[in-house]
């Protein structure tokens, strides 16, 4: 039998991560973004009957509890302290290594927080021997009570609210009542097992089946249980329609590190490029939320697959429509599709539809790309969003980062490495790569196979937002990789984390993307760096290099992005991306045709991706 199973219970059961002996959960550095997003102010079509912000503390009218009376929630604002800068304030997570602040869109006037990290232990090492040393040691029943809420004449309606959670034996829920605080009820919960929420993390609650036409509702906020914290911003009670489904977690892979049927674990991941000997088997699924008052029945996934002259080579829904219940994922299926091994770019277009019509299909719908490409195997989403910084403790020493990549077919002989430098980068610091067999059946085993030369770094290396500038590190003698192992491609520096900082591109799941520094420490990265395997002659080159003569006006836009250019786009796809590389919008362009229509954009920072270079702008 498999134990890669209860391995990862083990590690999600374990003493705290950041003490467990396999302490991969905690990275030892922190991710910044390289342009950080314009959050909208609210929208939609829609009315806000109840909304706190925090602007000026937790208000009076809202009960703040915890069965110990010392460890109740805290507001972070301008003038408090700690002010809004800082999330947890844990020595178990200290302060910007995935507990940083919340960023809601009103996290500028303030936010609530119970940092359970903290209250129990706020001392440095985080070890056994200082748990229960803080103001208020665990475990914490802690509660953020609202006041009373009337809904008399109100029937469709939905709660909701932005937070960053991260749990380690924690039930984080939240409760209701309609009877004016007698009886309480759960509407959603956290998981229990250590996991770690965006930091604007949006959710919708509809609560018409509880709350509507009643004139006293209350609802609060639980923590139960001990270590991490959880951040609240924006709440809010608004009306919503009778019918309103939206698609998440889209994929056309089915990456499931635990299932036994997959021999290494990390059989089916998402790749954003594939070699052409590697077409791969996609497999579609999505889950289907329903936000309205109504259950929608026959509710199916649909996939399309189009080329890059806009043909469709595949389509398929699911075999059976289901219910959707309101509140309630419905995970979706659409079977798979053996990509044929021919070059290209393709779309990956998938839609739920049910019985019952909609106004607003937006939130239907979920596009991403993949290419087939001569010789080259990313994972990343690309184009740069962020860059990883290894904390000070690593300063000046030798580390590595990259990412897992499946070899899934014969004969495939490895030249070289390429890596997106990220600013922040020491030049001329040098870089060099590294090719590992890693093994995560029962541990994490790496086995060294092979490095690279070293070679400086120079400042026309460097990746800004939006910049997939690669920097190509060749073996001295190709490698020959076994088919079904799965391997680390790694980027590293004998120089130490303060001197090479590494591009990101999009989220990575868990256990695929990894930061080694030496001798033995294994950490997890949970953004994709910007490490590619190349299986054939493969040059350094600047792959934006047309950026430079790119333009796009006006930035910030609004309404029209315009794109002056005498250069015929040829009937191809023009689109917009967001940091995480989905694609947002996308029209065919042909000269003399110059604009695209961005109204329908949040305020933020996106992609514009074009046959000619690609090139951030703001909406605001």
């Amino acid at each position: 039998m498999k134990m890669r199973f209860a391995l990862i219970l083990v590690l999600l059961n374990a003493a705290l991560v950041c003490v467990a002996q396999t302490n991969y959960n905690v990275p030892a550095g922190t991710i910044q973004s390289l342009a950080r997003p314009i959050q909208a102010q609210g929208g939609g079509n829609r009315d806000i009957l109840f909304y706190e912000d925090f602007a000026g503390g937790i208000p009076a009218t809202w009960g703040n509890d915890e069965t110990g009376g010392v460890a109740y929630w805290q507001y972070r604002g301008l003038n408090s302290t700690p002010n809004l800068e800082v999330g947890t304030q844990g020595s178990c997570l200290p302060a910007g290594v995935l507990g940083e602040p919340i960023q809601s869109p009103s996290q500028g006037n303030g936010f609530v927080i119970f940092d359970s990290n903290w209250w129990d232990n706020p001392d440095l090492p985080c070890t056994p021997d200082n748990f229960g040393s803080g103001p208020a040691p665990g475990p914490h029943y802690a509660t953020l009570t609202s006041p009373p809420i009337d809904l008399t004449n109100h029937f469709a309606v939905g709660l909701e609210f932005y937070q960053y959670f991260k749990g380690y034996d924690v039930h984080a829920s939240l409760e209701m009542s309609n009877d004016g605080g007698n009886f309480w009820f759960e509407v959603y919960s956290n998981d229990a097992a250590p996991n770690l929420t965006d930091v604007n993390d949006l959710v919708q609650i509809p609560i018409g089946i509880y709350a509507g036409g009643l004139p006293d509702i209350r609802f609060r906020f639980v923590f139960s249980g001990t270590y991490y914290f959880w951040q609240l911003d924006d709440i809010a009670i608004v009306t919503i329609p009778e019918f309103d489904m939206s698609i998440t977690d889209a994929t056309y892979g089915a990456f499931d590190l635990a299932d036994p049927a997959h021999p290494t674990g990390f059989e089916f991941m998402e790749y954003s490029r594939y070699p052409i000997q590697m077409a791969p088997m996609l497999k579609f699924s999505a889950t289907a939320l329903n936000n309205g008052i109504y259950e929608n029945p026959d509710v199916r996934l649909n996939v399309e697959i189009t080329d890059q002259a806009n043909n469709a080579i595949h389509t398929a829904q699911s075999d059976e429509g289901l219910y959707v219940w309101p509140g309630s994922p419905q995970p979706l299926r659409a079977g798979t599709f053996q990509m044929p091994a021919t070059l290209g770019e393709y779309r990956v277009h998938q839609f739920i539809t049910g019985m019952n019509s909609e106004l607003n299909l937006d939130n239907q719908r979920d596009t991403t790309f993949f290419q087939i490409h001569e010789v080259q195997y990313a994972r990343d989403r690309l184009f740069a969003t962020s860059v990883y910084y290894p904390s000070e403790d690593f300063n000046d020493v030798p580390y590595e980062i990259g990412n897992v990549f499946l070899n899934t077919a014969y004969n495939m002989t490895l030249y070289s490495l390429s890596v997106g430098i990220g600013v922040g980068t020491t030049t001329p610091t040098t870089v060099y790569g590294a090719l590992y067999e890693i093994d995560f059946t029962n541990e994490l085993l790496t086995t060294l196979i092979a490095t690279t030369q070293a070679i400086p770094v120079n400042a026309q290396m460097l990746n800004g937002y939006a910049d997939q500038i690669m920097t190509t590190l060749t073996f001295d003698s190709p490698i020959a990789l076994e088919n079904g192992k799965a391997y680390l491609a790694m980027a590293g520096s004998e120089d130490g984390g303060n001197f090479m900082v590494c591009a990101l591109a999009g989220d990575a799941p868990e256990y695929t993307s990894w930061v080694h520094f030496y001798p033995e420490e294994w950490r997890l990265v949970n953004m994709m760096p910007m490490v590619r395997m190349n299986f054939g002659e493969f040059d350094s080159v600047e792959e934006n290099v047309a950026a430079t003569t790119l333009k796009l006006y006006p930035n910030p836009a609004t309404d029209q992005l315009f794109i002056p250019t005498e250069r015929s786009f040829d009937q191809s796809i023009c689109r917009v991306l967001d940091s995480a590389g989905r694609v947002l919008l996308e029209e065919f362009m042909t000269y003399p045709k110059s604009q695209i229509d961005i109204s329908a954009l949040s305020a933020g920072m996106y992609i514009f991706q074009s046959p000619i270079g690609c090139r951030s702008f703001t909406v605001k």
